[in-house]
């Protein structure tokens, strides 16, 4: 039995008992139904839920190759609004290097 992406990754979060969402300078993998990226689609669902959630957002001047940012014109702009939502309605940590994120990751898990 096939389960589409979309409704897989939704399913995991559902099932979840944290939501650890990490967001970075991709939009992500578009779900053709909807035409939002999985990593919003798990976003969504995790926000619907009322689950707790650790949230991590890559600082602006954080070090980072240029062929790993978004390039899209489309692509960037929804993950600009997404970027905008995450950070107007939620308390997140902005990090800069892996370690950092590595670091708070395991601090905040330690926590529940």
């Amino acid at each position: 039995s096939h389960i589409a992406p979309a409704a897989k990754i939704v399913g995991e979060v559902r099932n979840a008992d944290v939501y650890l969402g990490i967001f970075g300078v991709r939009y992500g993998s578009i779900d053709q139904a909807t035409g939002i990226s999985m990593t919003e689609l798990e976003f969504n669902e995790a926000e619907a839920s009322g689950k707790p959630m650790f949230l991590y957002v890559i600082r602006d001047d954080a070090p980072v190759k240029v062929s790993d940012v978004e390039r899209d014109p489309k692509a960037t702009a929804k993950l600009n609004s997404f970027r905008d939502r995450i950070l107007r309605k939620n308390v997140v940590y902005m990090f800069s290097t892996v370690q950092d994120l590595a670091s708070q990751g395991y601090s905040d898990l330690e926590k529940l």
